[in-house]
């Protein structure tokens, strides 16, 4: 069955870069269909929901996320955490952050949205208010580092900084990831629901299995994050996303047009490869028993651990880079 114009997927989440403290990037925008003349009308409290989810999904790219990754940055250069610059470190740095307001602006939007969602609206509060109080702490602490002031007052204002700039990482890690395990509630049912709908009216049109791989992508990740992940589990996750990355592959065979319509989907079917060899490689770790090395270890003790095939983090910045490449699609 072919539709005169694609449904357009919904955004997704991103995931957070550590393993003791995941991060997920979401989908966003990636299940929302759009509709024209000629198609089958979308389900209006589908749109309305999906939009809401939108915002706060936003907030969690955008902000959380960027916070967690300059929270590791900077605690990477510290030989204990809990005590803070000592004055002896040759360099410290954080990157910046900039997405407070908007976080505001895009949660007020949404809170106001229908439906009524109070735990959903309520922990999407709690990271726009962490985040705006975490921000100017953050880039006092970037300006100090990247300024060298700390050569005029032997780390003194270093030392200082340290206990706000944690404690607000603390903070935007917990609301962070509250306002993320809400939103995955409700979206992964929201998916299914657009995911059936979509095949029904169009089919298995570049859309829907675009949309379907993005699913089974995620459920791949849950399982290969786990802390003892299953064989079996893994295994069970990986082998209907290597099955959705090949019925794509075949769609672009038989149905090259449709994927001329959507601008740089050949960057999405690298990653689709990329994150299929990570998960296979996940599989043959956990499967085969197959150690860390003192260098991959060191490696995780840092903000490099992606570099490690068949880790989490090498699993989960595949990921990563699938949804961010996917959010930024074109659908025409």
């Amino acid at each position: 069955m072919e539709s005169a114009e694609f449904k357009i997927p919904r955004r997704s989440a991103l995931a957070p870069a550590t393993v003791v403290a995941v991060a997920v990037a979401l989908c966003s925008g990636c299940s929302k269909p759009a509709t024209s003349a000629g198609e089958g009308a979308s389900d209006p409290a589908e749109d309305r929901l999906a939009d809401k989810l939108d915002g706060y999904i936003g907030c969690i790219n955008d902000a959380y996320l960027p916070a967690m990754k300059s929270r590791d940055y900077y605690l990477h250069w510290l030989a204990d955490p809990d005590v803070g610059p000592t004055g002896t470190e040759t360099h410290i740095q954080l990157y910046r952050l900039d997405a407070a307001q908007k976080c505001a602006a895009a949660t007020a939007a949404a809170a106001a949205m229908a439906p009524s969602l109070p735990d959903l609206d309520r922990a999407a509060q709690a990271l726009s208010t962490a985040v705006t109080r975490l921000e100017p702490i953050v880039n006092q602490t970037h300006a100090y580092y990247d300024q060298k002031d700390y050569k005029d007052d032997q780390f003194a204002r270093g030392k200082s900084l340290h206990g706000p700039l944690v404690a607000g990482f603390a903070e935007v890690a917990a609301t962070g990831a509250a306002l993320q395990r809400e939103v995955e509630k409700i979206d992964d049912d929201l998916k299914q629901q657009q995911l059936a709908r979509m095949e029904k009216e169009h089919g298995r049109d570049l859309a829907f299995l675009h949309a379907n791989a993005m699913q089974l992508a995620k459920a791949l990740l849950g399982a290969g994050l786990e802390q003892s992940p299953s064989v079996d589990v893994l295994q069970a996750r990986l082998d209907p996303f290597l099955a959705a990355v090949q019925e794509l592959s075949d769609l672009a065979t038989k149905r090259p047009e449709q994927f001329e319509r959507v601008a740089a989907y050949s960057v999405v079917t690298s990653d689709l490869a990329d994150l299929s060899k990570a998960g296979k490689e996940r599989l043959r770790r956990v499967r085969d028993k197959v150690a860390y090395t003192k260098a991959d270890e060191e490696r995780f003790a840092g903000p490099f651990g992606y570099q490690v095939e068949g880790s989490p983090q090498h699993l989960l910045r595949a990921y990563n880079d699938l949804v961010q490449h996917s959010n930024g699609l074109f659908w025409k």
